[in-house]
């Protein structure tokens, strides 16, 4: 994974405090400055890198545990969320079932040919060492006329 650079910004306990990342060569530097009122301190971190986290998937709909008819639409609805960016990922997602495979892509996605019985639904959320996943748990009952048969 590629290492991002991030800085701290916790003031410290009982004292007026202001932490500012300074950027050199790349990286960053977390510089506290506390004052009393009469006594002013500032201290430095040393330079430090974090690895960039994987895309945290979000499933927004169905809830966990939902029951839907066979044949009739499953409207699922998620997306992804990079903690670096302000912007939420909705072009790269992809959903598919333990049961049936592949179910399709995008951030919105009705599937209307579940198989009956129980699914994991799973959402991947961005793309190679950087996807994230998440799971609901999908009941699909079927209908009365595919219980005859």
């Amino acid at each position: 994974m590629t290492p991002l650079d991030v800085a701290s910004d916790q003031p410290q306990r009982g004292s007026q405090a202001c932490t500012t990342p300074l950027a050199l060569a790349g990286r960053r530097l977390a510089v506290e400055v506390a004052s009393d009122g009469v006594r002013d301190a500032m201290s430095e971190t040393a330079r430090f890198r974090v690895p960039v986290k994987p895309c945290h998937a979000v499933i927004l709909g169905p809830a966990n545990g939902a029951v839907c008819q066979q044949g009739q639409p499953l409207r699922l609805r998620g997306q992804g969320v990079y903690l670096e960016d302000t912007a939420p990922e909705l072009r790269d997602l992809s959903w598919a079932s333990d049961r049936d495979g592949l179910l399709g892509s995008g951030a919105v996605l009705e599937v209307v040919a579940l198989s009956p019985g129980d699914h994991r639904i799973e959402l991947t959320a961005g793309a190679g060492d950087r996807a994230g996943r998440s799971a609901i748990r999908v009941t699909v009952v079927p209908t009365a006329a595919t219980q005859r048969s």
